[in-house]
């Protein structure tokens, strides 16, 4: 469990240092953000490496042996995953609507279209990303139930 507990904590250290990195040319260029696109733009690089994380390697996490928590993310998959793509939406809608400026207020009108291109770039490919692995994981929950149900392995 030792083993397990510091696996989690390095791999949150490495969600960090990834989210950082993919947002530090946003952070360091853009003053002001809209509402709660840049909420939605680190929960979507965190959920992304945290669940292909938690898909491929669940057998070395905490959660491999607790099933009755399981079902709980299982329940609550839905409900993330309409936010998550409430997130998207709104996000394309903004760009839409109100160009690049929308959400890269504070940029100097040369490099507008270079962050705003990788802002847009990195929201939507993280966004569907997201989607897809808050999709795969419940499924890959209920694999690992009847696993341990039926033949004792996560």
């Amino acid at each position: 469990m030792k083993n397990k507990i510091l696996l989690e904590l390095v791999s949150w250290l490495f969600t960090a240092v990834i989210a950082t990195g993919i947002l530090y040319p946003i952070w360091s260029k853009v003053t002001e953000y809209p509402e709660r696109i840049n909420y939605y733009n680190l929960v979507y690089i965190v959920t992304f490496v945290t669940f292909t994380r938690y898909i491929f390697l669940l057998r070395y996490t905490f959660l491999a042996e607790m099933d009755k928590v399981k079902a709980l993310l299982i329940a609550l998959a839905v409900p993330a995953i309409i936010l998550l793509i409430d997130g998207i939406f709104t996000f394309r809608q903004m760009i839409d609507n109100d160009g690049y400026e929308a959400i890269c207020k504070g940029v100097t009108s040369e490099q507008l279209n270079t962050i705003g291109l990788y802002y847009r770039n990195e929201y939507i490919f993280f966004g569907v990303a997201a989607v897809i692995s808050a999709i795969a994981f419940p499924v890959r929950l209920v694999v690992s139930i009847w696993r341990r149900k039926n033949r004792g392995t996560v």
